[in-house]
């Protein structure tokens, strides 16, 4: 059976909970005593593995892990200022593989903290994607909706960003993730109210946030896009990585 959306509470967390078993390591001359159906099982549990349940630990990887670490734990409710980090790269990277790795280190690290926390309803993570032309009303949609809560057709973008803030804040969401950043039409007004409103949300709500897409450093250009960017003289708390295809 096919897991629901990663962008949805259940899905993200069907993902996080599934551990692809690692085969058994096999010399050559066992291997090559395999029938034919049995080297063809094996070969196909080895390429899942490598291709699903493998992660790589690369300096990539550790500087986004480390930077969002050192960020939920100097996070105070009152503090104020950007904690935000930019993962920007070309497709086929593994940023969203990248992603979801963090996602389950800061649900297990929630986990150690509170092992009932699921059971208590706390949600620390939220991952939502953004979708061609994203307008401000559906960044906030696209948070009640990884929670399964109704949107309304009616509701105004001003009720929608303070029942999106007030979901998170009652859930004790301590990262957002917002994913295929580079759907939004990052240039021009639309581009900036949309951007301002997923800014207004990290604000309130006091998330840790991580902003990934494709080619963002070109496109976050605009004047509201720039808060989520590292500044000229970049702040310690605006982190940008950039990925990039190796040999």
């Amino acid at each position: 059976m096919r897991p629901d959306p990663k962008s949805t509470l259940s899905g993200l967390r069907q993902r996080l909970d599934h551990r692809f078993t690692q085969p058994d390591r096999l010399d050559r001359a066992d291997y090559q005593a395999l029938d034919q159906d049995d080297r063809w099982s094996y070969d196909s549990l080895r390429l899942q593995w490598f291709g699903a349940g493998f992660w790589l630990k690369t300096a990539d990887t550790m500087d986004l892990l480390r930077s969002v670490k050192g960020y939920l734990r100097t996070t105070h409710e009152y503090a104020v200022g950007e904690r935000n980090i930019v993962l920007d790269g070309p497709a086929n990277v593994g940023k969203t593989t990248m992603l979801l790795r963090l996602a389950r280190e800061v649900e297990m690290a929630q986990a150690r903290m509170n092992p009932d926390y699921r059971r208590h309803g706390v949600v620390p993570v939220v991952y939502i994607e953004a979708t061609p032309r994203s307008t401000p009303k559906m960044i906030a949609a696209a948070i009640l909706d990884f929670f399964g809560t109704p949107v309304g057709e009616r509701r105004t973008q001003r009720e929608l960003v303070g029942n999106a803030t007030d979901l998170m804040i009652a859930r004790g969401t301590r990262l957002l993730i917002v994913d295929e950043l580079q759907m939004l039409r990052l240039h021009g007004p639309h581009g900036d109210d949309a951007m301002d409103t997923l800014k207004s949300i990290i604000n309130n709500a006091g998330v840790v946030t991580v902003l990934s897409g494709i080619d963002l450093t070109s496109k976050l250009a605009s004047r509201a896009a720039e808060h989520h960017g590292p500044r000229r003289n970049p702040a310690p708390a605006s982190v940008l990585l950039r990925l990039r295809y190796r040999p």
